[in-house]
């Protein structure tokens, strides 16, 4: 679980940084951060309660919730994906991360394994690195 929240944590920095690397302007400097600011606090959210519920005991509820969010982030993903979002940067590490979302999409929701791999694609060409 810590590598995936490392990995994840680095995701979001990365996006950050692409991102303001793109950008002109000390406004949508600040909305790149808020953006940041925002997903990060939202995936601390997302850890926090599942690890509660394993805390507890209570691993369908967990699992619940981390389905949740690895749906609505490949998800989003993909639409960004959709809108022309794309990474030239080899990222081996985040590669494998996705890789990971849709080989256990694809044992579970059909829909969001066909996204995760349009993702993939558009995180650029590369092997990926790093396992579960």
């Amino acid at each position: 679980m810590r590598e995936i929240l490392s990995c994840a944590g680095f995701a979001g920095i990365l996006t950050v940084v692409l991102v303001l690397a793109s950008c002109s302007g000390s406004r949508q400097e600040a909305e790149v951060l808020q953006m940041g600011l925002v997903h990060s606090a939202e995936l601390s959210g997302a850890c926090a309660t599942a690890l509660e519920f394993l805390d507890r005991n209570e691993r369908e509820k967990a699992r619940e919730v981390l389905e949740f969010h690895l749906r609505e982030a490949v998800l989003h993903a993909d639409g960004l994906v959709a809108l022309g979002a794309k990474v030239d940067t080899p990222l081996p590490n985040i590669r494998a991360g996705m890789a990971r979302a849709g080989a256990y999409a694809a044992r579970h929701d059909p829909r969001v394994s066909e996204a995760a791999m349009r993702v993939l694609a558009a995180l650029g060409p590369g092997p990926v690195s790093g396992g579960p």
